[in-house]
């Protein structure tokens, strides 16, 4: 159990490292993809699961629900807060003159 705990909080450290360094919604997605996808981080340290007993199980699961979850949620407002900056660049970028002469046709 406490191999699991120290894996969890591990995970959840190394999300909260990565996250940080995420400047894109590729990045955002990858992480997402890395730590809570098929093949993820969580995935594979909720394999460890099965060697638990019956008693330690509930508290295991609980616990990998609430990184889970504080993974969910930060992937969420960073997603949210990187798409802004990504539309406003965007719109920074792709403004018109409208005084400039248009094209003749």
């Amino acid at each position: 159990m406490s191999d699991l705990k120290q894996d969890l909080a591990r995970l959840k450290a190394d999300f909260d490292t990565a996250v940080e360094k995420a400047l894109n919604s590729q990045a955002v997605e990858q992480l997402k993809v890395q730590f809570l996808g098929k093949k993820g981080e969580m995935t594979t340290i909720l394999r460890g699961m099965g060697a638990l007993s019956a008693e330690e199980r509930p508290l295991a699961g609980q616990l990998a629900n609430q990184v889970r979850e504080h993974i969910e949620t930060q992937l969420e407002a960073v997603m949210t807060a990187v798409k802004a900056k990504e539309r406003e660049m965007r719109l920074k970028h792709e403004t018109i003159d409208i005084t400039m002469p248009g094209t003749r046709q």
